[in-house]
This record gives structure tokens, sequence and C-alpha cells, in this order.
């Protein structure tokens, strides 16, 4: 990784897409995330990267990233850089190294490090799972009482999103809380809390998430209950 104090710039790219509303989601996605994302078209694909990142930034940046859900970026060095103003101070939180190429950030994952050509480092993210709660981690659905949602996956971030991907591919962002303490219900809201629904978990182990959900109408502002209870049946996926 970069020195810190470096005055080089970098840009994290998160992907690039064939489909171009992949790319206006994804920019959404990003853009609601904080970030502001610009596109590049290279062949037949475009490029939706981040750019202009300060060398003392690009951890942070990187542990955003994680958590809006990309599991797969390349960085970059820019060509040009910036100048680090007199008599400023960088705070940059100490990284520690447990083994070669690895760095362990803020219990999100690792970033494993792997030689790229010329100026390219591309980093791959592994989930870290949380030893006080198994539910803090990546799941798939294997069996549901509504079909159509086998094969979706649910990566559950301990800040309260929650990335739901399609078995199409295709990815949204929603919100979840503990419902109380005892960890047996949780709420979820696809519309920033003003309407939610409520799950009801029946099993949760390192194995194993099976929860019940009757869903939610978008159009009834606060808590609601579609009386569906749909049955979904999770194991943890292993990267």
């Amino acid at each position: 990784m970069p020195d810190p104090n470096s005055t080089a710039l970098y840009q994290i790219q998160v992907g690039a897409y064939l489909s171009a509303q992949n790319t206006v989601d994804i920019s959404g996605k990003l853009r609601s995330g904080g970030f502001n994302p610009v596109s590049e078209i290279h062949q037949d694909l475009t490029r939706i990267m981040i750019k202009g990142i300060p060398a003392g930034r690009l951890i942070s940046d990187l542990e955003r990233v994680k958590r809006l859900g990309f599991d797969e970026v390349i960085v970059r060095e820019e060509k040009s850089g910036y100048t680090v103003p007199e008599n400023r101070n960088v705070n940059v939180p100490p990284n520690v190294y447990p083994a070669p190429a690895v760095i362990h950030v803020n219990d999100i994952g690792k970033i494993k490090i792997r030689k790229a050509d010329g100026t390219e480092i591309e980093i791959s993210f592994s989930g870290a799972p949380q030893a006080s709660n198994p539910f803090y981690r990546e799941w798939r659905v294997v069996k549901c009482t509504n079909e159509a949602y086998i094969g979706d996956t649910y990566r559950f971030s301990v800040d309260g999103t929650f990335l739901v991907t399609k078995s199409d591919g295709n990815s949204h962002l929603a919100r979840w809380r503990w419902r109380d303490n005892n960890h047996e219900e949780w709420e979820y809201s696809h519309h920033n809390w003003e309407s939610y629904g409520r799950v009801k978990i029946n099993t949760l182990n390192q194995e194993l998430l099976v929860f019940t959900s009757p869903n939610y109408f978008a159009s009834v502002d606060g808590y609601s209950s579609a009386d569906q209870d749909d049955v979904y049946e999770l194991v943890p996926i292993r990267r």
C-alpha cells in the first residue's frame, strides 16, 4: 500500500460493465455512499471509478467501498499528484501486517494485494466472520417458500446496512436493525425507514440462518405486515 504521506493520488475502479443500466445503478450506489464516481469508456465496457484519492485516505475509502458491497476493485496511481501544505498534520490510523501482503482493516475483513502489470494493484476482500454473532456475514438463499428468492445473497454489515444481490446479478442496498437486545427479530427497510417490515429468526448458527418474513407494504408509513410469511433458509458464503 502507498506511503500515507505520499503526494500521489489514486483511483479505485469498482467495475467495468456492458449494460448501461448496470452503469447507472452502480454509480447511484456509490453516490449514496458519499462518493462522486466517474465513468470511462474502454473498448465495449464502461469503467466506473472514484478518482483523486489522496494516499492518506486510500485505506478509509477502500473500507467505505467494501461496506457498499464491492468485493473486487482495482487501485491505480494517477499520473499527477498533489502537494501536502506545510505544517499540515496527516493523521492515519496504524495498519497491522499479520502476514505478507495482508492488511486487517477495522474488522471488515482482509485486503489481499496481488501484483499486477504496471501501476495497478488488484485488491480482493474476504469477509471476517464476527465471533460474537454469525449474523454479520454473507449468506445465500438455498431454500424459500417463494422460489423467486432462491439464489439471492444477503451481506449484513454491523453498521445497519445490507446488500441484496439477486440471482440475475442486480443488487440494491437496504437498511436493517435489531428489534431488541434479544436478537430474535430484525427490522428492515428499502425506503430509508419511511416504511419497514420485521423478520423473525428461527435458526441462527455458524452454518445456517432460517428466518420468516411476512414482507411489508411500501405505501404504508412505518411498520406494516403483508402476512405472506415466506420462510428463507440460507447458508454462509465462504470465499
